[in-house]
């Protein structure tokens, strides 16, 4: 059976722009999700299943900036969080503050 990761749901505590931030998700330095806009206090569900290779994988928070995107970073996710209850990787840096929740199960 393959490792699976699913993505659910993503709270912005706080923006890294002033109001609102354009927000994506990246798995394995792959957009997976987004951009949707956000500002503080709202809550999307991101709704992503995703593989897990090997021992563990990098998932990454950006916001959509011209010219270049604000990384707000990442977390990494193992294989030994198999089984689980549901977590939240945590995006913070000295603006932003988000909370993406997953699990990780066999299927």
């Amino acid at each position: 059976m393959a490792v699976q990761i699913q993505f659910a749901n993503l709270h912005c505590n706080s923006t890294d722009d002033s109001s609102t931030d354009e927000i994506f998700v990246k798995w394995a330095g792959n957009r997976i999700w987004g951009p949707t806009e956000m500002s503080e206090g709202s809550v999307v569900n991101v709704d992503k299943f995703v593989l897990l290779q090997g021992d563990s994988g990098l998932v990454e928070l950006f916001d959509e900036d011209w010219p270049s995107d604000d990384h707000l970073g990442g977390y990494r996710i193992t294989k030994n969080e198999l089984g689980g209850p549901w977590r939240s990787a945590k995006f913070k840096n000295e603006d932003a503050d988000y909370d993406l929740w997953y699990r990780v199960f066999e299927g």
